[in-house]
């Protein structure tokens, strides 16, 4: 009766409460969201905390020199309410990743989605600033937690597999979460925040950028313990399938197409293995990271992978075609050897 305000709580009650929360919360996703808030903070008493963190490319490059503003961009939030919401966001994100992935893999993933991030809009506002001869493009301030939550967004939908899950971060509070347009909503909040209400759209290429970003990694480098081979090739996680609608898709999917071809040309990715190693009833994460039937769990459900109707059939065809197409190659090979053989033998003959 207490805890639904009958009785007002008093601070203790109050501050137990938060800490009870905090404390089932995984070691990294604490330390960052409390990281987060606590950069906001000091910006916000001392203001020439502003300058050292955020991202300013006059600083950056001439003037006082600030290059770690490329890295630390990323984290400080000017505004504390924006620190608040980010810290909110990276604590039911990485509620459910850390505890997907583990500790080690979810800092990487922060990490370099952040830094890749920050490094690309740093370019995009000096080739803006190169071809349109203004200066005024170096004094842009690029700062925010909003491409890595954007990249979040990718990680999760790409983990629940356009299925809706419940979302655990307390025992006894839950958010139903639906995945399917989670990474294109998130977008278009952030455009209509940044562009249309606040009218300052110097933040919106870094969370574009991050998404992204983070699609490229979980598509072409993460590496989980368990799976074959780097990355995730299943046709549901390409590029045009998994961020836009279907009557969209065969507009978008050729120029996706000739981006990668280009991009495995200058070998920024590396061809992406069969999609038919990655079985449907094998988990994309490894079930022993997820321990869904116990109380804090971040998954409701112990299925990662969405079955549909048919899948069994067409992964065995699948498999059949490849070992009838290796069973082909071999005899090539073996014919090929054995006409090497007989030219070898016509050879030694006429010798």
């Amino acid at each position: 009766a207490e805890y639904m305000g009958v009785v007002p709580l008093s601070a203790t009650s109050r501050a137990f409460m938060w800490l009870s929360l905090v404390k089932g919360l995984p070691f990294v996703t604490a330390l960052l969201s409390l990281a987060i808030v606590t950069l906001s903070i000091m910006g916000y008493i001392f203001p020439k905390v502003y300058e050292v963190f955020a991202m300013i490319p006059d600083r950056t490059i001439t003037g006082p020199m600030y290059i770690w503003n490329i890295a630390t961009g990323g984290y400080y939030e000017p505004n504390i309410v924006g620190a608040a919401l980010s810290a909110l966001g990276l604590i039911i994100g990485g509620q459910v990743l850390e505890r997907a992935w583990g500790p080690r893999e979810f800092l990487r993933f922060i990490v370099s989605v952040n830094l890749a991030a920050c490094t690309m809009t740093f370019v995009l506002v000096i080739l803006c600033s190169l071809i349109t001869r203004e200066r005024s493009f170096l004094s842009t301030h690029v700062a925010g937690f909003k491409g890595i939550i954007g990249a979040l967004t990718v990680a999760v939908k790409q983990l629940y597999l356009d299925k809706p899950r419940r979302v655990h971060f307390h025992p006894k509070i839950t958010f139903h979460l639906s995945t399917q347009h989670l990474p294109m909503a998130y977008l278009f909040i952030s455009f209509v925040e940044e562009v249309i209400v606040e009218r300052d759209p110097e933040e919106f290429p870094l969370t574009v950028c991050g998404l992204w970003i983070g699609w490229c990694y979980l598509r072409f480098y993460q590496h989980l313990p368990g799976m074959p081979s780097p990355g995730d090739p299943r046709e549901e996680f390409a590029f045009a399938h998994f961020f836009f609608p279907s009557w969209l898709r065969p507009l978008v999917r050729p120029l996706s197409w000739m981006c990668f071809t280009a991009a495995v040309s200058i070998r920024c990715f590396g061809s992406l293995p069969s999609a038919a190693k990655y079985s449907r009833k094998q988990p994309l994460v490894p079930l022993s990271l997820v321990t869904a039937s116990t109380p804090s769990a971040a998954l409701d459900g112990s299925a990662m992978t969405a079955k549909r109707p048919g899948s069994e059939l067409a992964q065995k065809r699948r498999e059949r075609g490849f070992q009838l197409l290796e069973l082909r190659l071999a005899s090539l090979n073996n014919q090929e050897e054995s006409i090497s053989l007989n030219a070898d033998d016509d050879s030694t003959k006429h010798v």
